[in-house]
Parts: structure tokens; sequence; C-alpha cells
């Protein structure tokens, strides 16, 4: 099983979106963006994952992703 990373900031300013709130649409978890607009997802199996990220004042965004059975993956930054 891998881990997923990611950054979440903005698109118009580039600065770290914090308190974003990511979910993983095929497993139903939730994460929440630290101060830096870092998240993540431990512990997932290879497959197709789809994710949510909402953060007020923000258009909510929707991402697919896959997951090999080789390596962690780090989606870099997401901008809404």
């Amino acid at each position: 099983n891998k881990d997923v990373s990611f950054t979440i900031k903005s698109l118009s300013s580039g600065d770290a979106i914090g308190n974003a709130t990511v979910t993983l649409v095929d497993l139903g978890l939730h994460t929440t963006t630290d101060s830096d607009g870092k998240g993540g997802f431990s512990n997932l199996p290879a497959g197709s994952y789809a994710i949510i990220i909402k953060a007020n004042g923000y258009v909510s965004k929707y991402k697919k992703f896959e997951i090999l059975s080789s390596s962690n993956i780090d989606l870099q930054s997401i901008e809404l």
C-alpha cells in the first residue's frame, strides 16, 4: 500500500490554502490541509482514485489519479 501527498494552492495568488477539505471519493475518506496547504492519505492500495478539494472562497476541484504498485504518489500542487 502507498501514500499520496499534495499541496493545495490558490490559482490566482499561488498562496497555500490551509484548512481545505480533501475527500477521497472512492473510499469516503477526508483530510484537511495544514497551514502550508499540505495534506495526504496513507496506506492506499493500488488502483484508480478521485479526490474533491473544497475550500471557502474557492471553486471546488475534482482530480483523478492512479496508484501503481511501485511507489508513493506526490500529486504536487493542486490549484483552486
